[in-house]
């Protein structure tokens, strides 16, 4: 089934633009406008689905919320460099936060390796 999504304004400071995330009349997040940003000037945070996420156009903003509230999508899975002890770890734990499915990596014996996260997703909108 799926909800009407809706932005309402919430506040507006200098170069920012706050707003509710509805769906179904319920609050669900957070968006920001940044006017500072031409390239992606919104910041979608929905608990347990995203924090911060980047978006280019209000139209996909709502296509993103659409898509994370809809119960047959999967979720994103981030594959997270397994170096126990290492910063990755609080990296791994803020994803999970945010709702993301975290897999650890192991990481190559090298030492010209980059250690970087590997990010999967099966739709992006």
């Amino acid at each position: 089934m799926t909800r009407r999504v809706e932005l309402i304004e919430a506040g507006v400071t200098a170069g920012r633009t706050t707003y509710r995330v509805l769906a179904g009349g319920e609050r669900v997040g957070t968006a920001t406008e940044l006017t500072t940003n031409q390239d992606t000037p919104w910041r979608l945070t929905l608990p347990g689905h995203c924090a911060n996420l980047r978006r280019s156009s209000r139209e996909t903003v709502l296509a993103t919320v659409t898509w994370l509230l809809d119960p047959s999508s999967r979720r994103t899975v981030v594959y997270v460099p397994a170096n126990p002890g290492s910063r990755w770890d609080e990296v791994a734990a803020e994803l999970r936060a945010a709702g993301f499915e975290v897999m650890p990596t192991p990481m190559p014996e090298s030492s010209h390796v980059i250690q970087a996260p590997v990010i999967l997703c099966t739709r992006e909108v």
